[in-house]
């Protein structure tokens, strides 16, 4: 047996590239996903973006004065946006728009702003 010279370790471990991310991908383990806290995450976002919207449409119900309207007049305008042409779409969303850049107030005092649209 011919004993090792320095050099001839260098060359052997020079020629022999060991791939360490073999040994890595292997001990390496990846940490396990809490899907119970992701769920209740999400479960609790969906809850609040529910409620804020619930909470807004109240609000809009009340800053447009239709708390005010009987319930059956209420639904009987909401079924009828159903059926509206694009023409009435069209003027509806300019209203509300002209509404949510204005007060309630100068909404109402506006030409055809107390008149309805349908």
């Amino acid at each position: 047996m011919v004993p090792l010279r320095p050099t001839h370790i260098a060359e052997i471990c020079s020629t022999l590239r060991y791939d360490w991310s073999i040994t890595r991908t292997e001990t390496d383990m990846r940490k396990p996903r809490d899907f119970d806290a992701a769920l209740k995450t999400l479960t609790e976002r969906t809850k609040a973006v529910k409620e804020n919207k619930r909470r807004q449409l109240g609000e809009l119900v009340v800053a447009t004065g239709a708390d005010t309207v009987d319930i059956e007049i209420l639904a009987g305008a909401l079924l009828a946006i159903g059926t509206a042409t694009a023409a009435q779409r069209s003027t509806w969303r300019e209203r509300g728009e002209r509404f949510f850049r204005t007060t309630p107030a100068a909404e109402a005092n506006s030409p055809g702003g107390s008149e309805s649209q349908s």
